[in-house]
Parts: structure tokens; C-alpha cells; sequence
């Protein structure tokens, strides 16, 4: 009986567009108060004994002072204003606005496309501008309780953003910033969280020009 030979599917080659990396010097300026609450690793390290089955100890009495200190997010290579650090915010906060604006306000355009065309050059961004405490009551079960954190009255940043010119323009990132500033904002009590807080709008906008590296032919 003769055997059927198995056709050798067609190949094709594929059109990928070359990608071409651009980068932009954004400036953002606050337009509302940005309430900073870092989640310290005491924090963290309270949960983590909590659903590890340790009993919990009496809390100490409240310091407002350490309570403000902790909140801070502090970035090492940013200009300093003390030993710790610089005052600053993640990065990822833009981006995620950024890309919370692109599917509320904008039609046509993915969340997840934005998401995969640009980066930021650093993981902080440092915050321009004098810190006070913010003291607002808060709940911890049952009990309310005072909650002390940073608030930036004025405040501002820059952003370093690098992005796919391919899939995404100039002015669709600075669009998306300006939209992100409006509706969503960053921080605590922001709009997307039905506040009024850490808005912001796009200053200064500059493009970073990066050498283009060439590569050495072995003869």
C-alpha cells in the first residue's frame, strides 16, 4: 500500500517593522496636593507575620513623626535633600494612569499596547517640592484611628520616557499624560479613586538624542 507523503508546509517571510527607540524629557507639574503613603516594610512584614499564624504583640503608641518619615518614598540617585535620599515616586504610577487614560478617555487605543511601548529610565521619579504632614482619621478593624502621611502642596517631576516610535507618536504620549493628569491622577485620593488629588499636567517637553551605537567590521 502506498504511503501518503506529508506536504512541507509553505514558508513565508515575515514583514517586521524595524524598531526604532525614541526618548522624551516630560516635565510634570502637580496641579493638585500628591498625598505620598509608601508601604514600608514594617507594613509589609506585619501582614506577613499576620497570615503566618504569629501572635500579634501590643502596638506601640503612635509616633506621628516616624509614621510621617516612613511614608516617604526616597530615591538614592536623585538630588538629595537628606541622608536617605531624594523625595520621590514610582515611576509605574504614570504608567499605569497612563495607561488607565488610554482605555477611558481614548478610543482605539489599548491599554496593553501602551503598556509594551514605552519605558521609563529610572524606577523613581524625584519630586520637586516641600513636603507637610497630612494628619486624616483612617480605620484599622474596628477602631478608628489618626493616620499621619506627606502631602506635596506644589509639586513637580520629570519623566525620562522611551518609547516604540513604531506603535506609538509623540504626541499620543504627551496626549496620554495630559489626560492621565486630568482623570486619573497619582497618589492617594486621586480622581480614579473618586478624589480630587494628585493631578498634574505636561510642562516642558524636550527629545533626548541618543547616538546611534556603530558596530565595528572584523576585516
Amino acid at each position: 500500500m502506498a504511503t501518503r507523503k506529508k506536504k512541507t508546509p509553505a514558508t513565508r517571510d515575515l514583514d517586521v517593522p524595524e524598531l526604532v527607540i525614541k526618548r522624551l524629557k516630560v516635565e510634570i507639574v502637580g496641579e493638585t496636593p500628591l498625598i505620598v503613603n509608601c508601604f514600608s516594610e514594617e507594613a509589609i512584614d506585619k501582614i506577613q507575620d499576620k497570615q503566618g499564624g504569629k501572635v500579634a504583640t501590643k502596638r506601640p503608641p503612635k509616633v506621628p513623626e516616624e509614621e510621617y518619615q516612613k511614608c516617604f518614598y526616597r530615591w538614592e540617585d536623585g538630588e538629595k535633600v537628606n541622608d536617605e535620599g531624594c523625595y520621590a515616586f514610582p515611576v509605574t504610577a504614570f504608567k499605569k494612569s497612563m495607561r488607565a487614560a488610554a482605555v477611558r478617555f481614548m478610543d482605539g487605543v489599548k491599554g496593553t499596547e501602551i503598556a509594551g511601548a514605552i519605558r521609563f529610565d529610572h524606577i523613581m521619579a524625584a519630586i520637586a517640592g516641600e513636603p507637610r504632614m497630612r494628619r486624616d482619621m483612617g480605620r484599622s478593624g474596628q477602631t478608628r484611628d489618626p493616620r499621619y502621611r506627606p502631602e506635596f502642596l506644589e509639586w513637580s517631576t520629570v519623566l525620562n520616557i522611551a518609547f516604540n516610535s513604531g506603535a506609538v507618536s509623540e504626541s499620543l504620549i504627551v496626549a496620554l499624560l495630559d489626560q492621565a493628569g486630568f482623570g486619573v491622577g497619582i497618589g492617594n485620593w486621586r480622581p480614579e479613586k473618586d478624589g480630587n488629588h494628585g493631578t498634574f499636567r505636561v510642562g516642558r517637553i524636550s527629545r533626548i538624542e541618543v547616538a546611534t551605537p556603530t558596530m565595528a567590521v572584523s576585516k
